[in-house]
């Protein structure tokens, strides 16, 4: 891409910075939130932006744009760039600093780039993840803290893992970059609810699920885990994602199971439906 998007200007991408005494540099004080351009549309973009402003409040960091006005700006930078299929990332920083430590004026920043395609053998085949006690703060919020999970990346390369799942004293929660879900033997569909980010993509799966399946919100185990036949994650970035192994720990038999596949059907059509009538 060409161009990025920052406090009001569109800059050329070779041009565009911020300061060092920014608070998301300074202390990672900052949120963002992401979501894709296909055929030259937005996805869910209301969603995203909802959640995005949410977010804002739950830090303390505000926006001074309307809803409206955010659009439009995303749209001025979107016609800059002229792509079709990209990703786009806000970003709502702390601002500069004079001490270090206290807010001031919000660094608002748009950076689109282009849309990344995952390898079609990951949702044949399945993934690997690896487990990790750990419960991130402020869960319902997307920060830009991000530091357990690339402090980890150098493990998930040694076990093939493509991502972290996060558990804290009692439940499973979810993955560094996604939801989780499980499906037991009698095709009840589980995700956790306490203490997630509460995904985008995991509220349309739920929407769909419920159409041919017994789907709860209920928070899992390590028990239920190990006992369930099928996993699988959600994200903007992955869709649905069958996980067929968690550190060792074979998932049912092994390979994507009929459940998760369904619904990576059921999705994709949706995904097309919901293009062709925008």
């Amino acid at each position: 891409m060409k161009y990025y998007y920052i406090n009001g200007k569109i800059i050329e991408v070779r041009h565009a910075n911020i300061h060092v005494t920014d608070l998301a540099f300074l202390r990672g004080y900052g949120i963002f939130d992401f979501f894709k351009i296909l055929s030259g549309k937005p996805l869910f973009i209301d969603k995203h932006i909802n959640r995005f402003i949410n977010s804002g409040k739950i830090l303390g960091i505000e926006l001074s744009l309307s809803i409206t006005q955010l659009k439009e700006q995303i749209h001025k930078l979107l016609n800059a760039n002229k792509s079709s299929n990209a990703s786009v990332q806000m970003f709502l920083t702390g601002g500069y600093s004079i001490d270090g430590f206290t807010p001031t004026n919000p660094n608002f920043i748009i950076l689109e780039n282009k849309l990344s395609v995952n390898d079609p053998l990951l949702y044949l085949n399945g993934i690997n993840l690896i487990k990790l006690k750990y419960q991130r703060e402020m869960p319902e919020a997307k920060t830009t803290n991000y530091s357990n999970a690339i402090k980890m990346i150098k493990k998930m390369k040694q076990k093939n893992a493509l991502d972290i799942l996060y558990y804290n004293d009692k439940f499973i929660t979810e993955t560094a970059r996604s939801n989780f879900f499980i499906i037991d033997h009698k095709d009840v569909i589980y995700t956790s609810i306490d203490n997630v980010l509460k995904g985008i993509t995991r509220q349309k799966i739920i929407q769909l699920a419920k159409n041919y399946y017994n789907i709860k919100e209920k928070n899992i185990t390590i028990e239920d885990l190990k006992k369930a036949k099928e996993a699988f994650i959600t994200s903007t970035t992955k869709g649905i994602m069958p996980v067929v192994n968690v550190e060792n720990d074979i998932i049912g038999k092994g390979v994507p199971g009929v459940i998760t596949i369904h619904l990576m059907q059921l999705f994709k059509k949706f995904i097309k439906d919901y293009l062709r009538n925008r």
